[in-house]
């Protein structure tokens, strides 16, 4: 039996990950990409399988080839939203953050001078 072409291979894969084969899925989509390192399609994939540290790696891969890929673009802006979103949360919940603490230190000086002050 001859190996599947390139879009047999690619369709194999999308039908592993949609039945959560992820791992069936890297496999096949890696076999792709030694075939054609250009194929942004499988790189898209290969992001979306991939754990958030790798998914980066693999959305400025494609933007590499084409850096007006908008699923790509879209993709690295949802990762970056979400970044921020996180450090924004840890902010509110675990202080106000380096700026605002600067100046409630600078507050609390004035109000211990003013109160220090002779009358």
């Amino acid at each position: 039996m001859a190996s599947p072409n390139r879009e047999e291979l690619y369709r194999m894969a999308i039908n592993a990950a949609k039945q959560g084969q992820r791992k069936p899925a890297r496999v096949m989509l890696q076999q792709l990409l030694q075939q054609d390192e250009k194929n942004t399609r499988a790189m898209i994939l290969m992001a979306k399988l991939s754990s958030p540290g790798e998914r980066k790696q693999w959305l400025n891969r494609v933007l590499d080839i084409d850096p007006s890929h908008d699923e790509a673009l879209d993709l690295l802006d949802k990762i970056d939203y979400q970044a921020a979103t996180k450090r924004n949360k840890m902010v509110y919940k675990y202080g106000l953050g380096a700026g605002a603490t600067v100046i409630l230190v600078l507050a609390l000086l004035m109000v211990i001078s003013a109160a220090l002050a002779p009358i």
